[in-house]
């Protein structure tokens, strides 16, 4: 695979317009512009080869160096503020639809884990082992053979596998259901991913978990460091601006009525106040 095919591939998985349940891809050196925040649409496994990234992951500060194995869930917010020239990473972005596969057959059990546990770094045989998986995945894909799809498909099963085994490694062996204060956070993630559109009140995702706003806010706070307004219009900014560049051509009326503005006027007001420009200026500025 060349490297324009691994780039454009990357940047489909960036976009949510894969096709296949998974992609594979070794040997890549890129990342998205750097500072700039966004989240992926897939399960991502990475393996780093060599090198260094250093970034955010939910606005926590994240370095990825040579050695280590990461994994990101869809939807949360990743950056980039340094990528070394040598940086090289083995990667897998997998289907939402796939993982779930994936966990009825008790694989990715432990991907739930990611306010506090999203990368690490390996023992040197466990990682070569990992690798492994990687490159006979890249052998059989040049081979061409027949059952090639099934026989991939086996491979990300093992790479699944063995991350669960790490990550539950990673927890000292004993496997442990989230915390009270995490398990709120994770409540209010997926809510904010389900509810965006509906409604950017801190009191309304309160409400769903049951609590004051004012001491629901201070638990979002004391847990993740940012308050839980901003956790909710970043997530609305950054989908606001995947979708103004994902189909440029369509109005910007149609943009803010997907994510719940009934007027343009209070969605272009939303837009400059997180992003100093009108959704226009930010569309012609990509």
């Amino acid at each position: 695979m060349t490297e324009q095919e691994k780039l454009e591939i990357y940047r489909q998985a960036l976009d949510g317009r894969l096709e296949s349940d998974f992609v594979v891809l070794d040997n890549v050196g890129m990342a998205p512009p750097l500072n700039v925040d966004y989240h992926s649409q897939y399960y991502y496994i990475g393996l780093c080869r060599s090198g260094l990234m250093r970034g955010r992951y939910d606005y926590r500060d994240l370095e990825f160096k040579a050695g280590d194995i990461c994994w990101v869930i869809p939807d949360h917010v990743l950056s980039h503020s340094y990528v070394s020239p040598d940086y090289s990473v083995l990667c897998v972005f997998i289907k939402r639809s796939y993982v779930m596969h994936l966990r009825q057959q008790g694989v990715m059990g432990h991907y739930h884990f990611p306010t506090y546990l999203t990368h690490m770094s390996l023992p040197p045989e466990r990682f070569e082992t990992i690798c492994d998986s990687f490159r006979l995945i890249m052998s059989v894909q040049r081979l061409g053979v027949p059952q090639q799809e099934e026989l991939v498909a086996l491979l990300v099963h093992v790479i699944a596998t063995l991350c669960d085994y790490f990550i539950e490694q990673g927890l000292d062996g004993k496997p442990r259901g989230l915390l009270k204060n995490e398990d709120l956070f994770e409540r209010f993630y997926a809510d904010i991913i389900a509810c965006h559109r509906q409604s950017r009140e801190v009191a309304f995702y309160a409400r769903r978990q049951c609590l004051s706003p004012k001491y629901f806010a201070t638990l979002v706070r004391q847990l993740t460091g940012v308050a839980a307004s901003e956790w909710i219009n970043n997530y609305v900014m950054l989908e606001a601006k995947r979708l103004l560049l994902r189909v440029p051509h369509a109005p910007v009326e149609q943009v803010a009525r997907e994510l719940g503005f009934c007027e343009l006027p209070a969605f272009s007001r939303f837009f400059r106040q997180h992003e100093g420009q009108t959704p226009s200026e930010f569309r012609k500025s990509r």
